[in-house]
């Protein structure tokens, strides 16, 4: 894929990495540009899930090296990573709804540790659900949402807390046609307002985003 001059959000430098005796990468480069969108289909088991952790510093790469905003992930300094991972949303993972709050107070809460102020919040969390139907659920507790609105609350809170990379694990999976439907004219309006997006996938449902740029993992490289 030609790169043009925009900004690398995530870049794979000669990256090798091994979990136990799997050898998921060797001397994989690979990078995502501000604002593009990226799908990385691979069948079960092919590393997709290491790719997240290796992005988010869960994981540290046997060699090589990882940057995302420009700087390199280093899983052993937690301000470093803090300040990564506060500009990163997702779907999926350690993205998931804190269990026992509102839908509310879940996509809030990005703005709860920014210490903005409660009318601040309420004003702008109400905005944003209704962008994602989601006022009329606002203070339903997350575990009796669907996995549809599961996915629309993880969105919002990424739009509200204005993280410009998204990743998103399997976002498709057990949904209905409808409500796939929706989630990918939620994710066309993301791409379109600027957010970087990389969608891990089996390939089983399209993406259908304009100007998403498509890899597959293969012999433990992306291509």
């Amino acid at each position: 894929v030609k790169l043009n001059s925009r900004e690398k959000i995530v870049e794979f430098r000669n990256l090798s990495f091994r979990a136990g005796s799997f050898a998921a990468f060797d001397e994989v480069n690979w990078s995502v540009l501000s604002g593009e969108t990226a799908v990385i289909t691979g069948p079960t088991g092919s590393g997709k899930s290491f790719l997240i952790q290796l992005t988010l510093g869960l994981e540290r790469p046997d060699s090589g090296e990882v940057k995302v905003f420009g700087r390199e992930v280093n899983p052993r300094s937690e301000r470093q990573l803090g300040g990564v991972r506060r500009k990163i949303g997702g779907v999926g993972g350690i993205f998931e709804l804190i269990p026992g709050l509102s839908v509310a107070d879940n996509i809030n809460f990005p703005l709860i540790l920014r210490g903005d102020k409660k009318s601040s919040r309420n004003q702008k969390g109400s905005q944003i659900m209704g962008q994602f139907a989601l006022v009329g659920k606002k203070n339903q507790i997350v575990e009796k949402l669907t996995r549809g609105d599961r996915i629309m609350a993880m969105l919002a809170r990424a739009v509200i807390a204005d993280q410009p990379l998204i990743l998103l694990d399997e976002p498709f999976d057990l949904l209905d046609d409808i409500t796939a439907s929706e989630i990918r004219a939620i994710l066309r309006r993301l791409s379109a307002a600027g957010h970087a997006m990389i969608i891990f996938t089996t390939g089983q449902a399209p993406i259908d985003i304009p100007g998403a740029v498509h890899y597959r993992i293969e012999g433990a490289k992306i291509i």
